[in-house]
């Protein structure tokens, strides 16, 4: 269990972007953030993975404190809305994701477990080119398994879909199940909530910097996604899976 207890984040003096938002996250589920642009999503994101500063708001995992920045780094692995890559080969920039573990001098053991994930996600043809050269879809792949050659306990995604054609979208849904599946804790913010649907066991919704819902898929209802988002929502039923309808 891994726990975001009572996060307050802020850009400026006095306002706050996100006002004491609480998540609960389990293995082998994945949780998913809704909400609209500016609702703190993407902010709260940052914050848990330390990216960005919080003015208040303590991670525990297994009922223990996580404190130390090393400590956070080797529990939670971030991937980011934009695949920004270095100019290395993907090799090496898959290598940089155990940076944790090794700290500057990798051994044997962390270029082993570079080749397997290199290997798992089919990226071996790519492994020597030049990792600021690929497609959007390699680079979110790349930037996947970076996250899991650390071998973290969570995972967080942030918007990975914004940026992809529907096909690359259906393989990294495909990966993020299997990761699920596997044991991973696994948060990820979504704008697209069909596609939320489809791969969320916990949904959180977030407005203005407070959570408003929280619960299983039965939580997302029409009332709830035109409170949300502003706008009429329709929900229809479907052989596999339920369907959103927004607008008249």
């Amino acid at each position: 269990m891994l726990e975001l207890r009572d996060f307050h984040i802020g850009y400026r003096k006095g306002s706050e972007v996100v006002k004491g938002v609480s998540l609960r996250l389990k293995e082998g589920e994945t949780t998913v953030l809704l909400g609209p642009n500016g609702s703190g999503k993407s902010t709260l994101i940052k914050g848990a993975v330390g990216a960005i500063k919080t003015r208040q708001g303590s991670i525990i995992f297994d009922g223990k404190a996580v404190s130390s920045i090393r400590e956070r780094a080797s529990l939670l692995a971030y991937v980011p809305q934009k695949a920004e890559l270095p100019s290395l080969s993907v090799y090496e920039t898959i290598l940089l994701g155990r940076l944790p573990i090794f700290g500057y001098a990798a051994s044997k053991e962390d270029t082993d477990e570079t080749m397997e994930v290199i290997k798992r996600l089919h990226l071996e043809p790519l492994a020597a080119k030049n990792a600021n050269e690929l497609s959007g879809g390699e680079a979110q792949k790349v930037m996947i398994a970076r996250a899991l050659v650390g071998k973290p306990k969570a995972i967080v995604f942030d918007e990975p879909t914004s940026s992809l054609d529907i096909a690359n979208q259906m393989l990294l849904l495909k990966e993020i199940k299997d990761i699920t599946s596997e044991g991973l804790i696994v948060l990820i913010a979504m704008h697209d909530v069909n596609l939320a649907l489809g791969i969320g066991h916990k949904f959180y919704c977030l407005k203005d910097g407070l959570i408003i819902s929280e619960g299983d898929k039965e939580s997302i209802t029409p009332e709830l996604m035109e409170n949300l988002y502003g706008v009429h929502a329709e929900i229809h039923k479907g052989n596999n899976r339920d369907y959103i309808h927004f607008g008249d």
